[in-house]
């Protein structure tokens, strides 16, 4: 594990607090760097989850950290293994440059083009295990987008998070498929070529999509297809830990997210929509944090 690196000045309110860039490696010795924001006298933590696309130092696992008026509380920010869409791994040697198909050696290249779902809980158990070896007993999740689909992935696997805060969680993994194919021949065609891949070695080659992420790995797409339809309410009904859920009121899927909050069956849950905000909170930042720190004093 790396030794963290101070940053210049505190990130929220208190004159004390560091902020230090750190770097966790995973228990399959994935190496995921973050911020972490420590007062000195931190009761308890929360940990930050990005959406797709993104990385630790965007959304709310940054302007949280910055904006909140609690200075009992440690904020860690990660990036996942998917972040942002595509990266060179520091970890790995560039011992192939360009991959040769049919050779089983490590790829430099990672990201969301080669998103892998079922990887999502070893990132975050690494996360929980860090803050939990610095003495923090009660961990928080905050998960903004598909950083919500892992946080109900993880939070079901581990009974002693103290809480979870989903962010306009992504629900299905399968939402861009109709936007990327539009229509079924199309996306038929594609998976098609995605199980050739996949079976012939190739399942990082690429494929060309029409718009946002313009490329996906033939055995992400693969994985995104085959999952279940009800993957991410089983796994929030998994946990019995208290759910905050925060949404937009501008952003689309408002009205299914009403809907999912109505259906879950758990007890200690609250939710709040943000009038007038998109998927960022762009403007709305101050409102959100404020939500998450009566949340995080609550529990």
């Amino acid at each position: 594990m790396a030794s963290p690196t101070d940053l210049k000045g505190p990130m929220n309110n208190s004159t004390t607090t560091s902020s230090r860039l750190v770097t966790i490696e995973t228990s399959d010795g994935v190496l995921l760097d973050g911020l972490l924001t420590e007062p000195p006298d931190a009761r308890a933590a929360v940990l930050y989850l990005h959406g797709k696309g993104c990385n630790f130092y965007v959304g709310p696992g940054r302007f949280v950290p910055e904006r909140s008026s609690l200075e009992d509380i440690c904020h860690l920010s990660i990036n996942m293994r998917c972040h942002d869409l595509g990266y060179t791994r520091p970890d790995v040697p560039a011992v192939d440059m360009p991959m040769t198909p049919g050779k089983d050696r490590p790829s430099p290249v990672a990201g969301g083009m080669w998103e892998v779902l079922a990887d999502g809980h070893k990132d975050l158990g690494a996360a929980v295990r860090y803050l939990r070896d610095r003495g923090y007993e009660r961990v928080f999740i905050a998960g903004h987008s598909s950083g919500g689909f892992y946080t109900a992935d993880y939070c079901a696997r581990d009974p002693d998070i103290a809480g979870r805060i989903l962010l306009s969680p992504l629900t299905s993994n399968k939402t861009p498929l109709n936007i990327w194919f539009p229509t079924a021949e199309a996306l038929d065609e594609a998976i098609a070529q995605a199980r050739q891949l996949v079976a012939s070695g190739d399942g990082h080659r690429l494929i060309p999509l029409p718009t946002w992420f313009y490329a996906i790995s033939a055995s992400s797409l693969l994985e995104r297809s085959e999952e279940a339809d009800d993957a991410w309410m089983k796994a929030v009904s998994g946990s019995k830990a208290p759910v905050l859920m925060i949404w937009g009121g501008g952003e689309g899927r408002s009205p299914s997210w009403a809907k999912f909050w109505g259906d879950l069956p758990v007890e200690d849950k609250k939710h709040y929509v943000v009038e007038g905000a998109d998927h960022l909170y762009l403007g709305f930042e101050d409102e959100v944090t404020q939500v998450v720190d009566e949340f995080l004093q609550l529990h």
